[in-house]
């Protein structure tokens, strides 16, 4: 694919041609002030050569990448098999530049739900790691820089796609279901430049692309620092990996994007002063931060200089919906902050919180005949999570509206009791259950922790002794974007239901 000069990807400057919905709705993008030559992705410790790529090298890659790609003005589906890796960032960046709309998945993702997705969707093509060995059927196989990239032999006539169609992404709590989140170009434009706004990012910062791209979060720090001009680390290690904190320190990594796992993290393994000397800004999201660690990581940041950006998302609304600002943390506790860009935070009469903007989704998706679907949202959204907006406009988040039980005919949350006994433990604490039963698991917590989490759940939450036990796990189960594995935890909690029954 030719140019007249090196493109970058500067969301707000993409065009489209004026085709039918259904058929390929190209994207281009200017150089919009980004120097061509600036590094745009760099290796992490874990990689094996150090390598780098300049602005000019991505686009490159990703022009290359689209022109391998077959099939008419008929706008297609592609899979991309995500791993933290310049294949995947070029192969996402060139799937968007060629007009297709893309799905990208987990490339660790279980023979089972990989099977139900392409039943339900049947891609068009399929991208992904050399060593992954997918049975994808007949179809033509072509292998790029270690990946292997398959297309059907056959030409299939299939639903139309709209023309609006950008990207499918699952959302965390669909582990194992066929439902994906639509999301159009104006989504991901809209977005990324308003977190560019709201964090201060510009082409000096240097963010760690540890979270997986095929995480909402994750993804939204690759738009929005390739938004602007910034530079990403890319790597696979987690932050209970001593090479997490070398490649911060060796990368000189200046934003530091992390789940409240990262921060737990963080305050027990102490990687000291000279491991950080570089962060200047650090954001957090993907469930609620326990305030004493908030209040730590401002303490932190009052010694450093740093930034800390407490931020609240869902995948529904591509990725951010609000940030609260750092000279906010000790005047706001537990607040996440102010809506973002044109965004808006309400309350329903029932205290649900509800974002509108233009990050919104078009809406869900089950199977391939839903990407003919145009916006079924209107740019509205009801979060599910009940809350409180002060006078401020600062929200606040007490929990999941799906996470409430009755307790002797009392109604409590889940998420209100975890992050209360959180805060007074001062460990991770993960809580499950149904009407008239709770399990509370404390990681690796001890005799003592178990004496006061009883002693908090009978005199501060007024529960009965016999509505609930506590239980230590070594490690609470996380899924791969250091979350609380849902699932997992109500395996779990219906194991022990079982031995109660049994008992």
């Amino acid at each position: 694919m030719a140019h007249a000069s090196c493109p970058s990807f500067g969301w707000d400057a993409c065009h489209r041609e004026p085709v039918a919905p259904g058929f390929r709705t190209r994207m281009y993008w200017s150089l919009n002030e980004v120097d061509p030559d600036a590094v745009a992705v760099l290796g992490g410790h874990d990689s094996i050569d150090g390598w780098a790529l300049s602005y000019r090298e991505l686009t490159d890659s990703a022009d290359a990448f689209a022109a391998s790609l077959d099939g008419g003005s008929a706008k297609e589906l592609g899979a991309i098999f995500c791993r933290n890796s310049p294949q995947a960032i070029a192969a996402y960046l060139g799937a968007l530049r060629h007009g297709d709309a893309v799905m990208l998945l987990n490339a660790r993702m279980d023979a089972g739900h990989l099977e139900a997705l392409m039943r339900a969707y049947r891609p068009d093509w399929v991208y992904e790691p050399r060593e992954r060995h997918s049975q994808l059927g007949k179809g033509r196989v072509r292998e790029q820089w270690g990946w292997r990239l398959w297309q059907p032999r056959a030409s299939r006539i299939e639903e139309a796609i709209h023309a609006d169609l950008a990207l499918l992404l699952s959302t965390s709590g669909t582990t194992g279901s066929p439902r994906m989140v639509r999301l159009s170009q104006t989504n991901l434009a809209s977005n990324a430049a308003a977190i560019v706004a709201a964090l201060g990012i510009d082409a000096e910062d240097r963010a760690l692309a540890a979270l997986p791209m095929h995480y909402a979060y994750g993804l939204s720090v690759l738009n929005s620092h390739l938004h602007a001009g910034a530079a990403l680390v890319v790597t696979e290690e987690s932050p209970v990996e001593a090479g997490f904190w070398q490649t911060v320190a060796g990368r000189q990594v200046t934003t530091l994007p992390g789940v409240p796992m990262t921060y737990q993290m963080l305050m027990r393994l102490n990687p000291g002063p000279r491991a950080l000397a570089s962060v200047r800004s650090l954001t957090v999201a993907g469930g609620p931060l326990a305030e004493h660690l908030v209040e730590r990581m401002a303490d932190w940041c009052d010694a450093s200089g740093a930034r800390f950006h407490v931020m609240y998302g869902q995948t529904e609304a591509t990725a951010r919906m609000s940030v609260l600002p750092p000279g906010m943390l000790r005047s706001k506790p537990g607040s996440v902050g102010l809506a973002i860009g044109a965004g808006r935070l309400s309350l329903s009469p029932g205290g649900e919180l509800l974002f509108a903007g233009p990050n919104v989704m078009m809406g869900y998706a089950l199977a391939r005949e839903d990407l003919a679907l145009g916006d079924c949202m209107g740019g509205r959204l009801a979060t599910g999570d009940l809350g409180r907006i002060d006078d401020d406009g600062c929200a606040y988040v007490s929990g999941r509206l799906k996470r409430m039980l009755k307790i002797h005919g009392h109604r409590v949350s889940l998420d209100v009791l975890e992050q209360g006994l959180e805060t007074l433990l001062r460990l991770p604490v993960a809580v499950a259950g149904e009407d008239d039963r709770l399990v509370v698991y404390l990681e690796a917590g001890s005799a003592k922790a178990v004496g006061s989490a009883r002693d908090a759940l009978t005199r501060r939450y007024r529960l009965p002794p016999s509505a609930f036990e506590v239980q230590v796990l070594s490690e609470l189960p996380r899924t791969i974007n250091g979350k609380l594995d849902a699932a997992a935890l109500r395996a779990l909690d219906s194991g022990t239901a079982e031995e109660r029954r049994r008992g």
